[in-house]
């Protein structure tokens, strides 16, 4: 696979400039375009949003904000937005030309194209095309003591129910036409 069969599609809200969260959508298209010089980039966000001309993707489409859907955890306020992430995912992998694409949120970039080999790999292992199947990991449940933190359990008045979030929303990878 070469980088120039690759579109990126870099989906959600950003700002133009560097936030006091120290987050860089500007910093996130060049350091991804230097881990895949040629690929095309594509980015999908909101009708309205302040996209400067100088931004430097290649194509820029523009939705209609679907809005929020009710918290995922029934103690929060935090708006779920999981069918924001689906339409703007789907508007720009529209605008994909090329064989493949990679989608990202606004706030990632890739440090390293390692998956190109991964992928590459997998290919190789697969059974044959007429018996291939999809598969998309990330599946994202709320959990009341990630792993990585080291903290007490919460005690059970606090805990949320199990509830499944969103599929891949950091990185999802595939051929564009949607077959194997």
């Amino acid at each position: 696979m070469k980088t120039s069969d690759i579109t990126l599609v870099f989906q959600g809200a950003f700002k133009p400039y560097v936030t006091r969260e120290r987050d860089d959508f500007v910093r996130n298209i060049r350091m991804t375009r230097q881990v895949l010089p040629g690929a095309r980039i594509v980015l999908s966000t909101w009708e309205g949003t302040d996209v400067p001309r100088k931004l430097g993707v290649d194509a820029v489409v523009l939705s209609p904000d679907p809005g929020p859907l009710a918290p995922l955890k029934l103690d929060d306020d935090k708006a779920n937005n999981a069918n924001r992430q689906l339409a703007s995912t789907r508007a720009g992998l529209a605008a994909v030309h090329t064989p493949y694409a990679v989608k990202l949120r606004t706030d990632c970039f890739l440090e390293h194209a390692g998956f190109l080999d991964f992928a590459a790999e997998q290919r190789r292992r697969a059974a044959p095309p007429r018996r291939r199947t999809r598969t998309a990991a990330g599946l994202f449940l709320l959990h009341p003591r990630p792993a990585h933190v080291r903290a007490p359990a919460l005690p059970p008045e606090r805990l949320v129910p199990f509830r499944p979030h969103r599929t891949a929303a950091g990185l999802l990878v595939g051929r564009a036409d949607g077959r194997d």
